[in-house]
């Protein structure tokens, strides 16, 4: 097989809500995955003056997108990052 695969996503990192809506299942899914070690996230940082890191999980989609399609097999791959307002107008077109 020969030539480019290319892929459109929105973002490099998106949050697990946004995670299970691109990839059609649950959040608790999506938990456990990251649990398990199946999701790379960005470390949380500790705020001045706090003694716990807070905030959002933040799941690195383009990481995932990459390891999925190498393991499928595929040697050249072209990952767009497009932005949200382009990949929903491409979605509902």
């Amino acid at each position: 097989m020969s030539g480019t695969i290319s892929i459109e996503i929105p973002s490099l990192w998106v949050y697990p809500e946004q995670f299970a809506a691109l990839e059609n299942m649950s959040k608790h899914t999506v938990y456990k995955w990251k649990e398990a070690g199946k999701l790379k996230i960005i470390p949380k940082k500790i705020a001045k003056g706090k003694t716990k890191p807070g905030g959002k999980i933040q799941i690195k989609y383009y990481d995932y997108k990459l390891q999925q399609l190498k393991a499928m097999g595929c040697c050249d791959v072209a990952i767009n990052v497009v932005g949200w307002e382009k990949f929903a107008a491409k979605c509902e077109a």
